[in-house]
């Protein structure tokens, strides 16, 4: 039964989008509000939501490997 194996990887299929989407809203909104107060139009906007996503692709990368190690030292069956 395979139940088990598909909760998870729709677990953490929900959480990679999750991690996207939070990162780089996070850095929209911190370089818009930059820009308000130094002036410079998209400036400090593009280059936090470019860090923004280079954030979420390293949070998802170890995101990715933490749930293919089974952290919590459980073996997961291939038959499960």
């Amino acid at each position: 039964m395979n139940q088990g194996i598909n909760l998870r990887i729709l677990s953490l299929a929900g959480q990679v989008g999750v991690v996207m989407v939070v990162f780089i809203l996070m850095g929209l909104v911190a370089g818009q509000w930059v820009d308000d107060r130094l002036g410079t139009s998209p400036t400090f906007t593009l280059v936090l939501i470019l860090l923004g996503i280079g954030a979420a692709g390293w949070s998802i990368a170890r995101l990715v490997m933490w749930a293919l190690e089974g952290t919590s030292g459980e073996k997961v069956d291939p038959k499960d």
